[in-house]
């Protein structure tokens, strides 16, 4: 059996730390000053920024908030609207819409003003109830289309706003 020195394990103990000490090389100080063309040191940058996102929240407070779009569905839905049905569509609202409408015999109203760009939409229902694939749809259309039902005439009204109203809404001339 053999027996190890207590001045060999030292000696081992710190060789082992030397070496650890070489495999880590020294952390690259970055300096704070460091300017890239036409732009500050990066903490300025930073400060800059986050004054310029304060000024926006403070600029927004008491603005109203934003709601999703949707599709405008009755609070009380009948049950044509409440069926489930086993889905599948992609290509333009127009067409998905008349689909929905003949499936549940409604009449489906679309005011497609000339110059439009159509909407693309996909829905993928299984077991879904009607009434979630149309809110589906409003909420894929967002502000390029507006989808309602109207169950007292049993219609579901589709309007797309004008190119030009569009156009400067965005901000464009």
């Amino acid at each position: 059996m053999r027996v190890f020195h207590h001045s060999a394990i030292a000696a081992g103990l710190l060789a082992a730390a030397l070496l650890a000490g070489c495999a880590t090389g020294p952390v690259p100080k970055v300096a704070s000053d460091v300017v890239a063309p036409g732009m500050p040191n990066l903490q300025t940058a930073l400060n800059n920024a986050i004054l310029r996102t304060d000024q926006s929240v403070d600029q927004l407070d008491g603005e109203p908030v934003m709601t999703l779009a949707s599709a405008r569905l009755p609070e009380a839905l009948p049950g044509e609207l409440e069926q489930r049905i086993r889905w599948n569509y992609e290509g333009n609202l127009g067409p998905a819409v008349r689909a929905l409408g003949t499936l549940i015999n409604y009449h489906v109203v679309v005011h497609h003003p000339k110059g439009t760009v159509p909407v693309l939409v996909s829905v993928h229902a299984d077991q879904i109830p009607v009434s979630t694939v149309i809110r589906t749809l409003g909420i894929e259309a967002g502000s390029r289309a507006t989808v309602t039902v109207i169950p007292a005439e049993q219609t579901i009204d589709v309007r797309y706003p004008s190119p030009v109203a569009a156009a400067s809404a965005r901000g464009h001339s």
